[in-house]
């Protein structure tokens, strides 16, 4: 059993608006982005500071349904050398335009192949993270380490508007549980990621190869 200390994020209400304009645009299909964040630690407690939001644009998607979003790794390739020179953690944030509240097996799967060859890359050990966010703007999401899956974020705060996110902490879901990650190096090439099934990640088979064990 690892031990975890709680972990919180907080982004600024300009990153929210434009993480949120993002992810929902208008036309009702999932979409994804990257932040990388800072770092604050006592012995109690590790937050998450959002720095910088990444959106993935939507041209460079394989496809985007209102169910699936498709998005191949290479768009990590700039991400995680500027998290590697700053020293960042790398957070994924994901839409489900449908409302779904939370993660799936399928996004446990996933996250098992992408998260790793994060953690290669930039030798760190977290904790990182996982986020969907809603259609109001309301946030959910968990802790990622080298280890594995974490429990759920303790807080997600942002001093966006009140209709939007306000100042409200958005308490994670009560569901914890601790995954093991499998130890993989990472290649030059990313595999090809997607949503599916309601806004669940899944691991296309063909990206595969790109990781080796």
């Amino acid at each position: 059993m690892h031990h975890e200390l709680p972990v919180r994020l907080a982004m600024s209400g300009k990153h929210h608006q434009a993480l949120r304009a993002h992810l929902f645009p208008g036309d009702g299909k999932e979409a994804v982005a990257f932040a990388l964040c800072g770092r604050a630690r006592r012995s109690d407690l590790e937050l998450l500071l959002v720095q910088d939001i990444l959106p993935v644009p939507y041209d460079a998607c394989i496809a985007r349904t209102p169910s699936r979003v498709t998005w191949p790794g290479v768009v990590l390739d700039p991400i995680l050398k500027r998290a590697l020179k700053q020293g960042l953690a790398l957070v994924k944030i994901h839409s489900h335009p449908n409302g779904y509240p939370w993660f799936s097996s399928a996004d446990d799967e996933s996250e098992a192949i992408v998260f790793p060859s994060v953690f290669g890359w930039v030798g760190d050990q977290g904790p990182m993270a996982s986020m969907i966010m809603f259609p109001d703007g309301k946030m959910v999401g968990r802790a990622v380490y080298d280890w594995g899956i974490g429990g759920s974020l303790q807080a997600i705060r942002s001093p966006a508007t009140t209709s939007c996110f306000g100042l409200e902490i958005r308490r994670g879901l009560c569901r914890h549980s601790q995954l093991a990650l499998p130890r993989l190096s990472v290649s030059i090439r990313l595999p090809v990621f997607e949503s599916s099934k309601s806004g669940w990640w899944a691991l296309r088979a063909r990206g595969v190869s790109s990781l080796k064990s």
